[in-house]
């Protein structure tokens, strides 16, 4: 529904070719190296939103996760979801979106770009979905009876 109010709304640009839907995913590997060429990720949910639907104060995006593999420093608002962002020192929460804020989180960041990044993929490491669930896999293999 979300596209076809974007046809309906734009479609002078989009017929013109100036504004192009790629409905293509990119693999993870794609996404990951395409998003290694940012210096910072910004990962910011409308505070409405937020304070509206638990899910959002809790959930973090799966975006999030491509920036930390990649090694890539956020920006992110500070919710609970988010709590392991300050915990690994892998980005700056923030609690508005003030351009003074966001000049600030982007200055520290920079100031110590490198272990920022390094706690990025210490991250990835620790939430990695494969490496988590090989106990549990292993635990099934060995108890299915055949």
């Amino acid at each position: 529904s979300t596209i076809e109010k974007i046809e309906t709304k734009f479609s002078k640009l989009l017929s013109s070719g100036q504004v192009v839907f790629d409905r293509k995913y990119l693999s993870s590997d794609e996404f990951i190296s395409y998003i290694a060429k940012f210096r910072i990720g910004f990962c910011f949910y409308g505070w409405d939103l937020i304070n509206s639907n638990y899910n959002y104060k809790t959930a973090p995006s799966g975006k999030l996760f491509m920036y930390m593999a990649a090694g890539v420093p956020v920006i992110a608002c500070n919710i609970p979801g988010f709590d392991f962002i300050d915990e690994f020192g892998a980005g700056i929460l923030i609690d508005d979106y003030e351009p003074e804020t966001i000049k600030f989180a982007i200055e520290r960041i920079e100031s110590d770009y490198e272990t920022f990044s390094r706690a990025c993929y210490k991250v990835a490491e620790n939430f990695d979905f494969k490496k988590s669930i090989i106990p549990y896999s292993n635990y099934l293999l060995k108890n299915i009876k055949s």
